[in-house]
């Protein structure tokens, strides 16, 4: 007797529409800038972002999405 098992792995992807983000000319009177990241998911599973780094102390994000599904698009927010 053989039995043959497959394993098929899902493929979790995000595709960002764009990497970086210019804030452009910020008053500091004006209060706190927000530009937003767009991006699809476009894998064969859910992503879950647990965790989101800025390149500089100046930035923060207050995304706590989980789950989005293959297919579906969001924006995270990014602030200065």
């Amino acid at each position: 007797m053989l039995v043959l098992m497959l394993s098929l792995t899902a493929v979790a992807e995000l595709r960002w529409e764009a990497t970086t983000v210019d804030f452009g000319t910020i008053r500091e009177d004006e209060g706190r800038a927000t530009r937003h990241f767009h991006f699809r998911n476009v894998g064969d599973s859910a992503v879950d972002i647990t965790r989101i780094r800025t390149s500089c102390g100046c930035t923060s994000s207050d995304y706590v999405r989980h789950g989005i599904q293959p297919g579906e698009a969001d924006s995270m927010p990014i602030h200065y």
